[in-house]
Formats: structure tokens, C-alpha cells, sequence
């Protein structure tokens, strides 16, 4: 009989249990991991040379982290990143947009691409959402 946690393989006509092997992603809970929070630095480089805009990051009560770029004097949010549910969520509400993601190198990239956009639709030009592929 097999302990919880274990399944079996079969090498060389024996059977041999093995530890079931974690589904890949990020944690399910947390704050930010180790890698995640190298590749949000480069969210942060990018509005460094913004003199408006700040970043905040915390966590949810339901121990979600979250990153926001925000306008200090209106308190307007110009993007918002989260991971949720072992997924990452960006959203910019001035366009009313949203995006899932499955990986934190795919959210940054999306989000640093996004950001001159995000400052062309506050002036009130459109500019759509690109496609993205995920990794």
C-alpha cells in the first residue's frame, strides 16, 4: 500500500514509489517569490524615470500579492498586477482593460509594453492591447 502523496513507477519489473511531482507556477499563496520579485524590479526601473508615478505592492487578506503603478496627486491606478489562483492579472481601468497570464516573465513584458500605451489612452488616444504569446 502506498502512503498519500506517492505514486508508482515501473523500473526494471519493480514497482517504486516516487514523490508526485508538483504542478508547475507560481505558489498558490504569498507574498512575491524570489524570482518574481527580480522581474518586477524592471516594473520599477520603468517608473523610476516617471516623476509622477509611483508603485505600491502588498498583499490581499487572501494572501494574493499585488504591484500598482499609481498617480500620487489623483490617486488614479495606471496599472495593476496580481497573481491570483497560481495566474498573473494585469489591469489598466483608465482603458478598461484586463489580462490573465501564466507566467511572471510574460506579465512584465506585457506590462513595460503596455505603459506608453497606457499614457497615450489618459490623453485619450486609443492604442489596442498586443497579442501576447504565452511561454
Amino acid at each position: 500500500m502506498l502512503r498519500r502523496g506517492f505514486s508508482t513507477t515501473i523500473s526494471n519489473s519493480k514497482l517504486l514509489p516516487c514523490r508526485a511531482i508538483p504542478s508547475e507556477g507560481p505558489p498558490a499563496r504569498g507574498n512575491w517569490t524570489p524570482q518574481e520579485r527580480r522581474a518586477l524590479v524592471r516594473v520599477r526601473q520603468a517608473c523610476a524615470g516617471n516623476a509622477t508615478w509611483r508603485v505600491a505592492c502588498g498583499l490581499t487578506d487572501a494572501g494574493d500579492p499585488w504591484l500598482i503603478i499609481y498617480e500620487p496627486d489623483t490617486l488614479e491606478t495606471i496599472l495593476h498586477l496580481a497573481r491570483i489562483d497560481r495566474g498573473y492579472i494585469l489591469a489598466w481601468p483608465l482603458a478598461n482593460r484586463l489580462l490573465k497570464t501564466r507566467t511572471i516573465a510574460t506579465t512584465v513584458t506585457v506590462a513595460l509594453a503596455r505603459l506608453p500605451a497606457t499614457v497615450s489612452e489618459r490623453a485619450g488616444l486609443y492604442l489596442p492591447i498586443i497579442a501576447v504569446r504565452q511561454h
